[in-house]
């Protein structure tokens, strides 16, 4: 059973996240729902109003960069649960960049839930890979060396890649849309959730926040389409998430902000589908058991 939902100091993605288990969208089986965040990467008001509100028992906890890899063990033993991954910038892009690109391979049925913004932020203002070019923190006074890398473009790179998408704390309608198509999808569903840190970035999305023309949204039947937002956002692309040299085209491009669904694709196989035994009756075995011994009868 839910528990009240109250909002006192949470974050807007877990909000969002809140609103969506709350509403209707999904079946109420908490003990059907696995949240695995990882600790360092995982503010505390994202990740312990959810365990509150929504799940009868404390999640799973893991070590830096293991999230993805715990939950795809998670699914494989139970695939009839519905597995979210909370993780970060730095955790998923650096520490953990080998577990997430091969997640995404393998296409194990969970959604990844990435709150990017841009630093890492618990172990006090460290620049991520994510942090862009010449933005400044404690490891990088004089501003980040590198260009920031991007996860939509990598993610959309890896072979048999089949949900991609990004949204943003600002918009919580069109997280709340997002998460319910990630939620729908029957495969790895990646959210990339543009979030900002009030100590360390706070401004690193300023522009966008303030001009909603600088933001487009991807709409269609197949993607997130939330039609009050069409009155705040006048920017608009009807985009195919099937599409996938149209997803990785406009991922590259910086003209705008784009929130949506890139890439869809629901008929592409999961790891659990690929590697499932089929079953086989108690009568079917005695009948092979018993051809078998037929070959060695004398």
């Amino acid at each position: 059973m839910l528990k009240p939902l109250r909002r006192s100091r949470v974050s807007d993605a877990a909000w969002a996240y809140l609103r969506w288990t709350h509403s209707g969208a999904v079946d109420d089986h908490s003990e059907k729902m696995v949240l695995i965040p990882f600790l360092a990467a995982s503010p505390t008001n994202m990740i312990r109003p959810i365990w509150l509100y929504r799940f009868s028992e404390y999640p799973d906890r893991c070590n830096p960069s293991n999230a993805p890899a715990i939950a795809s063990g998670v699914v494989t033993a139970n695939p009839d649960l519905s597995v979210w991954v909370v993780t970060g910038d730095g955790d998923c892009t650096s520490i953990g960049a080998g577990h997430w690109i091969h997640a995404t391979r393998y296409n194990t049925d969970m959604t990844v839930m990435l709150l990017d913004n841009n630093i890492y932020g618990l172990t006090k203002n460290q620049t991520s890979p994510t942090t862009p070019q010449g933005y400044a923190s404690m490891t990088s006074p004089k501003g980040a060396h590198l260009p920031a890398l991007d996860p939509l473009q990598a993610t959309l790179g890896v072979s048999n890649a089949s949900f991609v998408a990004q949204t943003a704390d600002w918009v919580p309608a069109h997280m709340f849309a997002t998460m319910q198509a990630a939620y729908e999808h029957p495969g790895f569903s990646f959210v990339r959730i543009l979030q900002r840190c009030p100590k360390f970035t706070h401004d690193v999305f300023q522009k966008n926040v303030e001009n909603p023309d600088l933001t487009e949204l991807l709409v269609h039947e197949k993607g997130v389409d939330v039609p009050g937002l069409a009155q705040l956002f006048k920017a608009s692309r009807v985009h195919n998430p099937k599409n996938i040299d149209d997803a990785r085209a406009l991922a590259q491009r910086t003209d705008k902000l784009r929130l949506g669904i890139f890439f869809r694709d629901d008929d592409m196989p999961t790891y659990e589908q690929l590697r499932a035994v089929p079953k086989v009756s108690a009568e079917e075995k005695v009948a092979r058991l018993n051809k078998e011994f037929e070959r060695y009868a004398v």
